[in-house]
């Protein structure tokens, strides 16, 4: 897919050509499902690959500093796929019930978490601040010099800085962000389908209660707030000062 637009004067974009398998898409619905398709089954897996080899890394070297970084994360991973709770099982306990079932395979999904051709154009020497300072990338710059901070503070090697950014910062903010552009939509996740029904906004809305929104469990949130250690207060503390919204759902490892 390719998208061309003009950054608007206030706020957002006009999309001025989409297309996707060669074919030009004018659609809105088509275009947003299409945009929302992609990150959640394409982007937002490869965080949680990333984050097993992380979760094993801390764990094969004892890394007691980071202990809270291991909690669920590839239990999860391995329940997101295979188990009866699975989005992509369409006759699973839960998917069966409120039909919140994804259209993607977990063939696809297994296949796709190793495609990284197209993070090739992500590729910039541009300076963040021309995005502007509540632009998401400018707020992902920030975090993850943040995070690298507080790092260097507590004596943790540099060399997991990449690791950790993903597994703290980008997944709690992908989730974050995800159900934030999706609030007051109709749209699918069909996106190849002509219009968007009922039944298929019923669906997504499902997906995106269940699945997409951050949902911790409230005795065990291991969110980095909630834990009291230094390393994760002072980060807290750290991400509070660039988005206060996020920063209260940032975990110290995969939980959602």
């Amino acid at each position: 897919m390719s998208m061309r637009y003009k950054k608007g004067k206030e706020n957002g974009v006009q999309i001025q050509r989409f297309t996707r398998n060669g074919k030009e898409v004018i659609n809105r619905s088509q275009i947003f499902s299409t945009l929302y398709f992609y990150g959640i089954h394409s982007s937002h897996v490869k965080c949680h690959l990333f984050s097993n080899s992380l979760v094993r890394h801390v764990v094969d070297r004892d890394l007691k500093c980071l202990k809270e970084s291991t909690y669920t994360s590839i239990p999860l991973h391995y329940g997101l796929l295979h188990s009866s709770i699975s989005p992509l099982q369409s006759e699973g306990n839960v998917s069966k019930c409120f039909g919140f079932g994804g259209v993607g395979t977990r063939e696809s999904l297994l296949e796709e978490s190793m495609n990284m051709s197209a993070w090739e154009g992500h590729h910039s020497t541009r300076h963040w601040d021309f995005l502007g300072q509540d632009s998401l990338l400018y707020k992902l710059f920030r975090s993850r010099q943040a995070l690298r901070n507080v790092m260097k503070c507590h004596g943790i090697d540099q060399r997991l800085l990449e690791a950790l950014f993903n597994h703290i910062v980008v997944h709690a903010m992908d989730h974050h962000g995800a159900v934030e552009s999706s609030h007051h939509l109709k749209f699918s996740l069909h996106p190849w389908d002509t219009g968007c029904t009922i039944d298929q906004a019923f669906i997504t809305n499902m997906f995106i209660l269940l699945v997409v929104r951050p949902n911790l469990n409230p005795l065990a949130p291991n969110t980095i707030r909630s834990i009291n250690k230094p390393f994760y207060q002072d980060l807290y503390r750290e991400l509070k000062k660039i988005d206060p919204d996020v920063a209260e759902v940032v975990t110290a490892s995969v939980m959602f």
